[in-house]
């Protein structure tokens, strides 16, 4: 409840700094899984959760399934990815947050224990970025 309390008083904040974010067109569900060799190149594949939002969004289960949570892997793809892969950690907390909730609503339907593992790994990435 303390952390939900604490994105409703950053709410302002968070806000402001997707503002000033492009939105991009989203794959919806990047992972391994979902990249392909078709004719000799890698091809991203699955399309059918694609939407308009933050690049950062399609970041979040790829960081905590594919990545496990490794800080050095996800240091490693940002730094590839470019500055605009960079957010705030409240605003990646939030993304974090938002991730987790759909995760743990998705295996409350259909129970997966790796994948609410993976929703577990993202609330505890959260931290403490209220400070």
């Amino acid at each position: 409840m303390r952390l939900m309390t604490n994105f409703q008083q950053a709410a302002a904040t968070i806000q402001a700094i997707f503002n000033r974010q492009s939105r991009v067109v989203l794959h919806g569900d990047v992972g391994r899984r979902n990249f392909q060799f078709v004719n000799g190149q890698l091809a991203l594949i699955d399309f059918e959760r694609a939407q308009i939002g933050y690049a950062q969004t399609d970041f979040q289960k790829l960081f905590y399934q594919d990545f496990s949570g490794q800080p050095a892997l996800i240091a490693a793809f940002l730094t590839g990815y470019g500055p605009t892969g960079q957010l705030p950690d409240i605003a990646a907390s939030w993304l974090s947050f938002v991730e987790a909730v759909g995760i743990f609503t998705y295996v409350q339907k259909l129970p997966d224990p790796q994948f609410e593992k993976v929703g577990q790994r993202l609330l505890t990435a959260i931290g403490q970025p209220f400070a």
